[in-house]
């Protein structure tokens, strides 16, 4: 199964992939207080709702950075109608594999996929991105308890090391020598808006095409996902975003 056809499947009613809801958004972006035209790098845009926000709020350019071209279409046409021609850049890539500029943007935002090989190692990597007073913004999911269980590591493929506290994510910052500012964290009801509109899209479009050769195991993905979640994941999984001054 293509895990990019299959991630644009299950996320194809939702615009901002990460369980925060409007409000949050909003009050995240009013404290990142940029200058004008600020120039912004969104690691893992997805489909590019929250930069498109950004740059709303504060003009200025940025880049948009997706491993998943699936989404750009969507994108392209979304910036056209809310930004001027060109304010966005868009790359199409793993972050890892592209040469970033250190020391470019006023801000770098990164809320989804540990993109550097782990919460630690990312933010490490996005501190070379931004000069003595710029910003960032991370995103990453937390334990809300330590030492889940081993059923549901299995279930969603990670470790217990796969992701910190949500003490330890603001450890991570300030072992970095980042100055937290603001942060704000997922509602249980924010995570269930997340999983289970995911898991409507997958189940609409299984039963509307019976015959794509992935649709029995988008089925089965989609259903243990499902399980783990209503199970393990509302109890044991968390989400936090940060903003944090260099």
């Amino acid at each position: 199964m293509d895990p990019l056809r299959y991630d644009t499947i299950a996320r194809s009613d939702l615009d901002i992939l990460i369980p925060l809801g409007d409000e949050k958004l909003d009050a995240l972006i009013s404290s990142m207080a940029l200058p004008a035209d600020p120039t912004v790098l969104d690691i893992n845009c997805d489909k590019g709702e929250l930069l498109i926000r950004v740059l709303e709020s504060y003009g200025g350019s940025g880049q948009g950075v997706t491993p998943n071209p699936l989404f750009l279409s969507g994108a392209r046409a979304e910036a056209a109608t809310r930004l001027r021609m060109g304010q966005i850049e868009w790359l199409t890539g793993e972050a890892y594999e592209l040469e970033i500029e250190q020391l470019s943007y006023d801000a770098v935002m990164c809320l989804r996929d540990q993109p550097y090989g782990g919460t630690r190692e990312t933010l490490a990597k996005l501190w070379a991105f931004v000069p003595s007073g710029g910003v960032v913004v991370y995103g990453d999911y937390y334990w809300r308890q330590e030492n889940p269980p081993y059923d549901y590591l299995e279930a969603i493929g990670c470790g217990p090391e796969t992701y910190l506290t949500h003490q330890g994510l603001f450890d991570a910052a300030l072992a970095e020598t980042f100055t937290p500012l603001y942060s704000v964290s997922a509602s249980r009801e924010e995570f269930d808006h997340l999983e289970w509109t995911s898991v409507r899209s997958v189940e609409r479009y299984v039963r509307a095409n019976p015959f794509d050769d992935e649709a029995r195991a988008m089925k089965e993905r989609i259903r243990g996902w499902r399980d783990a979640y209503t199970k393990w994941g509302r109890d044991h999984l968390g989400y936090a975003a940060m903003l944090l001054l260099k």
